[in-house]
């Protein structure tokens, strides 16, 4: 997919961060974008269309038929830049006299809008990869992580023009955040108005608009993720200037993507956000290292396609209401080793194979349980029982204590009695 890259004003010349993290993320995705050095100001709506409307059409045409030249439908990285262009695009396709109105104006610098491109926002493109495609190309899932979903104004309306998801119930953020690993929370100022063309006229009702979302997201979430930067401005810049600061990080949902992606932290320029999300990043960037670790032991993404289809958990002959040999797999793709290693449950572990044989991927659960208890028994975390056989293989040869008792009850031979030094010697010669 190739795309003509729309930056606006905002991200350009206030939060250029945004900007970096985008084409790096949208590059692993195999996102290509082109740059059009002659695109202007998408423009405002506020600031031009109330006061002229041609000329707000003019402009945004403008834009519309440089993108046409290239051949190449527009990417926007900002929902207002997307809002507008598209209703440009929607209005001068379906309206002949404003068409034309525009053209002659067009004519003047050269250039004639034709109609024959599309304007898409990044989540719109997101959503056309697919969500499996993406969730293929994470490298550490955000798993733990509570996010609250800001979709913003201009995303989604108007509907008619837009096209794209439910103007007033979406999921597309939802499921983008949740392909992550990352849970999203329901909560009841999840469709407010951030404020930011508020803040233009009345600067201090647009902070009450926006501390009224963030003092509820505090409660509920880790962040707030907008996919809009004026919405990242006015949640993360405003709240700066607020008496009574929420603290809630702010994340471009573009960045979240990056860290489950594998980029560094220091690459995604998060030490640009005014509210500081290093504490969170640290939390994150905890459970990546701790991924980091796993991946040593285990390939991530068979345990990734483990997690998900959970075909053998029914038929495993110690599942109950308290244990789930699923659970396992999801808490190690949380970065939770340590835990996993401590809690022990894997030896609960039968090696029926019950599980191999059911495995799509002619693996089951009793590779990955083995495995961990290898770990566990160089960290010599051995139940007391399994201990006690180990011990008694080295000792006498068998896993159970030889008696001869039984077996001159039915008149058998003495049963075999091995080299115990040259057990040991094999054993030593191994570890």
């Amino acid at each position: 997919m190739r795309y003509a890259l729309f930056l606006g004003c905002l991200i350009p010349y206030r939060l250029p961060s945004l900007e970096m993290t985008a084409r790096r993320v949208l590059k692993i995705l195999d996102v290509e974008l082109e740059d059009l050095s002659d695109f202007s100001c998408c423009p405002n709506t506020i600031a031009v269309e109330s006061v002229n409307e041609d000329y707000w059409y003019s402009l945004a045409a403008r834009n519309l038929a440089l993108a046409e030249k290239s051949g190449l439908d527009i990417l926007c990285l900002c929902s207002g830049c997307s809002e507008s262009l598209k209703r440009a695009n929607y209005e001068l396709k379906r309206n002949y006299a404003l068409r034309e109105r525009v053209n002659s104006k067009l004519s003047e610098i050269g250039l004639k809008y034709e109609g024959s491109i599309e304007v898409k926002h990044f989540v719109e493109v997101l959503i056309e990869t697919g969500l499996d495609t993406i969730r293929e190309k994470i490298v550490y899932p955000l798993n733990g992580l509570k996010v609250a979903c800001h979709y913003g104004c201009h995303l989604l309306r108007p509907s008619e023009v837009i096209s794209f998801d439910n103007p007033l119930k979406p999921v597309s953020l939802d499921k983008l955040v949740q392909t992550l690993g990352a849970e999203t929370v329901n909560y009841e100022n999840k469709m407010l108005c951030c404020g930011s063309g508020l803040s233009l006229v009345k600067s201090d009702k647009a902070q009450i608009l926006s501390k009224r979302k963030l003092d509820e997201v505090k409660n509920k979430a880790d962040c707030l993720v907008v996919v809009c930067p004026s919405c990242f401005q006015q949640y993360d810049s405003v709240q700066k200037l607020m008496k009574e600061k929420p603290d809630v990080p702010i994340f471009y949902y573009l960045e979240l993507l990056g860290l489950a992606l594998g980029i560094e932290p220091e690459s995604l320029g998060l030490s640009a956000h005014k509210i500081s999300v290093s504490n969170l990043v640290s939390r994150i960037y905890g459970s990546i290292e701790s991924l980091k670790v796993l991946s040593k032991f285990f390939d991530l993404a068979v345990l990734k396609n483990c997690a998900r289809c959970g075909a053998c958990s029914s038929d495993c002959p110690v599942v109950d209401e308290t244990f789930n040999p699923h659970n396992i797999v999801k808490m190690l793709l949380e970065g939770k080793l340590k835990e996993v290693l401590d809690a022990g449950e894997f030896w609960r572990c039968t090696q029926c194979y019950t599980c191999h044989e059911l495995c799509p991927q002619n693996m089951g659960l009793i590779e990955i349980f083995s495995k961990l208890k290898s770990i566990a028994s160089q960290k010599e975390r051995i139940p007391e029982d399994i201990r006690n056989q180990i011990a008694n293989v080295l000792n006498n040869g068998f896993a159970i204590p030889p008696s001869q008792v039984l077996r001159k009850r039915f008149d058998l031979p003495e049963p075999p009695k091995p080299n115990l030094e040259k057990i040991k010697k094999l054993v030593k010669s191994n570890v």
